[in-house]
This record gives structure tokens, C-alpha cells and sequence, in this order.
């Protein structure tokens, strides 16, 4: 059987929160999934929230979960499964804690999925070739689609930070452009077809629609803004020439999402996550994102060093 458990508070700006308030449950379908997962709000630590009664798709997924504990016979083990918050795809995430053993994290898909073919494999596979701190795939059920993953907690760079000294901020930002270092010199001697980012790469076309994407999403759907025609065309000829330029840049392996949230404080060191976007780019794309960050705001001072 699977516990439900409440998880203590955490001060990591990516804690979880168990899914109920501790009964012994008959399965992890009732116990893990009665209900949906959120991101909270920019402004709140990312709890996740609860309905009070099962969805169809909540009982799915915990049928999944079920499957994949009694598979692994870990359900002889009192696991307690913990929803953790979500990124912006259509997997959702769960800890899993055993007595006598470490915590997993379960990333379960919409369907199912190949592990030969899952760019995220494919991409652990060239990182830890690097090697690159990375979470290790302990496991996978295709036809259920999970992947089980090392569990490297909740703090994130960013949530680190705030109680960071200067010089240990400082450590860390060195730390992090010491992997784009190792990443992109050792990326150059490992490039292979065989690895999906080396098929893959920031070109004109994909650039344009990143900046394309931008427009639709910020500045028109969150701003509010309307453009003319003529704005948009004096936009799309402007953003055109900086995809040109940009494309133009010899290429390195870049990770794609490099910023303080996809960086993971465990055991004391940095380890990289959410990277199966990973491609060829610039080699400014990943020192950009990680010191130009949406989420952390570094003083121009530090970024010069």
C-alpha cells in the first residue's frame, strides 16, 4: 500500500506537498492522485494543490504509479508518493520515499514513451559521456510511460541564493559557467549523429519563432499590447537580422534552458536538469541565459566578473 503523507514545509522556492493528510489508503491511485497539481504564483513558493475528490485522470495516474511500485517491488517498501510541482510540459512529477532506501522522482508522460528514442535519455546519455552532473535514470516503464529518476531534492540555484553570502554566490555563478566550459569544449569532441542535439540547432527559422513567440506571448498576451501591421513588420524584418546574425555564430552543444532554476543544489555541487531541449547554438546562448536570468537578477559588477 501507498501512504498519503503531508510533507513538512520546506523553505526551497521548490518544495512539494504530499496530496493528502495521512490515512492509509488502499492504493496509490487513491492516496497520490485525487486531484490536479498547480504551480503557485510567482510571488508564493510552488505548492502543489489539491482537489477533494478524484478526477479521471488523477485516478489513471496513480493506477500507473501503482504498477510501476509493485514492479520495482517497492510496494512492500511503506511508499509514500509526494506530487511535486510541474514545468511548463504535459509531464507531471512525483517523489517517492521507501523505508531503507533513497527517494526516486518519477516523471510520468502523457502516454507512453520509448526509452531508446526519449530525447531526455538520449541527452543523459551524452551529458554523462561529458560527464555533466545529471539526475541518473534508475528506471523506466514505457508502456506506463515513467521514467524514475535520482532524486536530487529541492533547492534550486535560485532558491539558494537568497540566503547565499556574496562570496558564496559568487562560487556558485563560477561553478555554473565552469559546466558551460566543460559542456561546449567537450561537446565539440563527443558531436555525434547519434545524439539528438547534434541533429538539432538554433538556426534562423528556429530563432525567428523564438523571438516570434515573444511577441504573441508577452508583449500581446501579457502585456496587452496591440501592434500594427506596420509594428509587426518593422519587428519581424528587425528580429530576422538578429536570426541571421545569431544562426551565422559557430556552434556548440548548448543545454537551452541554462538559468538558476535548472540547476540543482545536491551534495554540495551543481547538477544540471530539464535539459532534453539541448542543441546546437551560439556560444553565448547558455552564459546568456544563466547571467541574464528571469528569475535571479545579478548586479552588472558580478556579470562583468
Amino acid at each position: 500500500m501507498c501512504r498519503l503523507k503531508r510533507a513538512a514545509p520546506s523553505t526551497s522556492a521548490s518544495s512539494p506537498m504530499a496530496c493528502g493528510s495521512g490515512p492509509v489508503v488502499s492504493t496509490a491511485a487513491r492516496s497520490c492522485c485525487a486531484g490536479r497539481m498547480a504551480r503557485s504564483s510567482s510571488s508564493r513558493s510552488p505548492w502543489v494543490t489539491m482537489t477533494d475528490r478524484p478526477t479521471p485522470s488523477g485516478v489513471e495516474i496513480g493506477e500507473r504509479i501503482d504498477r510501476f511500485l509493485r514492479d520495482q517491488r517497492l510496494d512492500g517498501r511503506s511508499p509514500v508518493v509526494v506530487p511535486l510541482a510541474g514545468d511548463a510540459s504535459d509531464r507531471k512529477y512525483f517523489r517517492v520515499m521507501v523505508s531503507g532506501g533513497p527517494s526516486i522522482v518519477l516523471a510520468l508522460h502523457a502516454g507512453p514513451i520509448e526509452l531508446t528514442t526519449l530525447p531526455f535519455a538520449n541527452v543523459a546519455d551524452l551529458f554523462g559521456q561529458i560527464p555533466l552532473p545529471v539526475p541518473a535514470i534508475l528506471g523506466h516503464a514505457d508502456a506506463d510511460g515513467i521514467l524514475a529518476l535520482q532524486d536530487l531534492g529541492d533547492v534550486t540555484l535560485q532558491s539558494h541564493l537568497s540566503g547565499a553570502s556574496a562570496s558564496e554566490r559568487a562560487a556558485l555563478y563560477r561553478e555554473a559557467v565552469s559546466l558551460i566550459e566543460v559542456l561546449q569544449r567537450r561537446g565539440r569532441e563527443l558531436a555525434s549523429d547519434r545524439y539528438v542535439p547534434y541533429r538539432t540547432a538554433f538556426d534562423t527559422d528556429k530563432l525567428t519563432w523564438e523571438l516570434d513567440f515573444f511577441r504573441r506571448h508577452f508583449v500581446e498576451a501579457l502585456r496587452g499590447a496591440t501592434l500594427s501591421r506596420s509594428e509587426q513588420d518593422v519587428l519581424t524584418k528587425e528580429w530576422h537580422a538578429i536570426a541571421e546574425e545569431l544562426s551565422s555564430e559557430p556552434r556548440v552543444l548548448c543545454h537551452r534552458d541554462y538559468h538558476s532554476r535548472n540547476l540543482m543544489l545536491s551534495g554540495g555541487s551543481l547538477h544540471l536538469i530539464d535539459f532534453q531541449d539541448a542543441r546546437l547554438g551560439p556560444d553565448t546562448y547558455d552564459l546568456a541565459s544563466l547571467l541574464r536570468d528571469s528569475y535571479v537578477e545579478l548586479p552588472d559588477r558580478q556579470i562583468e566578473d
